[in-house]
């Protein structure tokens, strides 16, 4: 019986050690949506030492094959003489699962300040569920405030 699980058990390791997928990355003009060829496509993956360069065919794409799930990868396309340079980190293959990136290049000559956006994280989240209030400090804010009679509790107190 012990011998069925373990064969079980290096099975099912060696099947996620040992998956490999493809990565499908296709490099257009933004504004026109055109594809772009001979543009150098960068792979790179720090946790397990992979870096991989391909150019892109006429219709704008390279694929890499047999990519390890391991790690999280990022695709470079340095900047050339009519595109500035754009990198995508973060990216994290799964096994059985061969993801198609599009990559959107903005020309040089292209830059429009017409409008201007402006996004961020909101920190403050509304308890829907009870009424129950918190609020949080961070550590940068209770080292500028002053604290009456050196007592840490009364920084409790600036609370909203």
């Amino acid at each position: 019986m012990k011998k069925i699980i373990y064969t079980f058990l290096f099975i099912i390791t060696g099947i996620t050690a040992f998956s490999q997928v493809d990565m499908h990355v296709s490099v257009s003009d933004k504004t026109s949506s055109n594809a772009i060829a001979n543009v150098e496509v960068m792979l790179e993956n720090s946790a397990i030492g992979y870096s991989g360069a391909m150019t892109t065919t006429d219709d704008g794409s390279v694929n890499f094959r047999s990519l390890s799930v391991s790690g999280v990868y990022s695709i470079i396309i340095k900047e050339t003489e009519m595109y500035y340079q754009y990198t995508i980190s973060g990216i994290e293959l799964r096994s059985n699962f061969n993801p198609e990136i599009a990559v959107t290049l903005q020309k040089k000559d292209d830059i429009n300040l017409k409008e201007v956006q402006i996004s961020a994280n909101r920190s403050t989240q509304i308890n829907t569920v009870n009424a129950e209030v918190s609020g949080e400090l961070k550590l940068a804010e209770i080292k500028q405030l002053p604290v009456e009679g050196r007592d840490i509790t009364r920084v409790l107190y600036r609370l909203p």
